[in-house]
């Protein structure tokens, strides 16, 4: 894990491990590299649902030994390099990536942009993150006081996450309502203005002297993944950011 990300992270993990007002057990998360990764794609979700086998309850008498043991753990799934999402694909008894309507949309990208070499391990040629990297351990996205309380640790682990990948391409799977408040002061978009339903901005996110091309979308749950897929597709082929 970067030096300094890994810095940034325990200071976010730390400034939730008193607060009183939460009274749900947290779990957090970093963004990790694909093995294969090939600096094509970077995909970005909202929070973590239910991530990794450790969490802390604010205030508790072992908070700082249950982040010390997060942090472990995200190290391990950082090891993993996103083997575990095709891996889980059809899964009977964990959780199935087939039916996230997440993976199945960013698969679908993957593929039809030939984003990989071996399709069977397509989620090692990515790197996947969050917005926010703090969420409850039972699951759910975080509400808005959560969000409010990670939000400017959040953003600049996101930016470092973001240099640290240096991708050609970034996918939000998040809607503006989601992404704008973390990434508006490095982007320049385009609101969609192009009769577009799950596209909602596309254009470019900055840091240092580099423009990285992004498209911001709705999240896919429960809508036609195939409009999803034909409008990304269609703005990375004609290359109208």
């Amino acid at each position: 894990m970067n030096r300094e990300l890994n810095k940034l992270f325990k200071e976010l993990l730390l400034s939730l491990s008193d607060d009183k007002n939460i009274n749900s057990k947290l779990t957090g998360f970093l963004g990790i590299k694909g093995e294969n990764y090939n600096s094509k794609m970077v995909i970005i979700g909202r929070a973590v649902n239910g991530w990794g086998k450790y969490s802390f309850k604010p205030g508790s008498s072992n908070v700082n030994r249950s982040i010390d043991n997060i942090l472990l753990d995200n190290n391990c799934a950082l090891s993993d390099k996103l083997h575990w999402v095709y891996k889980s694909e059809g899964c009977t008894d964990e959780y199935n990536t087939n039916k996230s309507a997440f993976w199945r949309v960013t698969k679908r990208v993957v593929l039809s942009n030939n984003y990989c070499d071996n399709e069977a391990k397509w989620s090692t040629y990515i790197s996947w993150t969050n917005l926010y990297k703090v969420s409850y351990a039972d699951g759910g996205n975080p509400n808005n006081y959560l969000c409010n309380k990670q939000y400017e640790l959040c953003r600049k682990i996101l930016c470092k996450e973001i240099e640290l990948f240096n991708p050609k391409f970034i996918l939000f799977l998040t809607g503006n309502d989601w992404a704008l408040p973390l990434i508006n002061e490095n982007t320049t978009l385009n609101r969609s203005k192009n009769n577009y339903k799950a596209v909602e901005s596309k254009g470019y996110f900055s840091f240092a002297t580099k423009k990285i091309p992004i498209i911001i979308a709705k999240h896919p749950q429960g809508k036609n993944e195939d409009i999803f897929v034909d409008e990304i597709n269609s703005i990375i082929d004609k290359k109208s950011f």
